[in-house]
């Protein structure tokens, strides 16, 4: 997606998805760093909005309606954390679980 129309097209998709797996205004500002986004969001908060869109994607492509509590669910791998946990609180961490999650996609 490369036009501002077409990014306002994700946001739309990232919202509902959001609202889909339980993740709140809170919870999107602290993972995209401003929400709702301006309507001229910084590069970073830009990418970070591509990259929860894909996690949010991913998580419900594997796991349709247990998505929201796989995302708050602690697991072993995050060190007993919850992911969504994870990917508040490690830098770098979205873009990890999102290429992990593609991996899982394409092993099924």
């Amino acid at each position: 997606m490369d036009t501002l129309g077409e990014f306002g097209i994700l946001l739309s998709e990232l919202a509902a998805k959001a609202q889909d797996c339980r993740v709140s205004d809170e919870e999107m500002r602290a993972l995209v760093g401003a929400w709702p986004l301006p309507a001229q969001p910084c590069r970073d908060h830009e990418t970070r909005a591509r990259r929860l869109f894909e996690v949010l994607r991913l998580v419900r492509l594997l796991l349709f309606d247990d998505a929201a509590e796989w995302l708050r669910t602690p697991h072993p791998a995050f060190q007993g954390r919850s992911p969504i946990c994870m990917m508040r609180t490690q830098p770098g961490m979205i873009a990890a679980l999102r290429d992990r999650l593609r991996l899982e996609i394409d092993a099924a």
